[in-house]
């Protein structure tokens, strides 16, 4: 008999560590023996109930707003540089610096209401 064989997997000796049970190694899963997913490459976990497609859509969301009001800053500047800032776009009466202090971007007089972004 090899005096390997008797003394148990020379990794085992080598390293210091007991031998594991079948199926409770390092590269085994659990009773089938089915070898586990490294973490590195295991596929990412929804969390339970479902909420990380919520937290993607809340953040698609959240870019789609940040988007909306960039465009909006851009048109403002636009508005800046062509003299017509400050003024609402249906009849060119002065907004005001209350409305346009509590709304930088604003279009429109309280008249004419206000108009969705794009």
């Amino acid at each position: 008999m090899d005096d390997d064989a008797a003394c148990g997997p020379a990794d085992d000796r080598a390293t210091g560590h007991a031998p594991q049970p079948p199926g409770h190694g390092p590269h085994e899963g659990g009773p089938s023996g089915a070898p586990l997913p490294s973490p590195a490459h295991a596929a990412p976990r929804a969390a339970p109930g479902g909420r990380g497609t919520f937290e993607r859509e809340a953040e698609v969301a959240l870019l789609d707003r940040i988007d909306a009001d960039l465009a909006a800053v851009d048109r403002a500047l636009e508005r800046l540089s062509q003299g017509t800032y400050g003024t609402c776009e249906v009849c060119a009466t002065p907004l005001g610096t209350e409305r346009l202090a509590a709304d930088p971007v604003a279009r429109l007089c309280p008249a004419h209401g206000t108009a969705p972004d794009g």
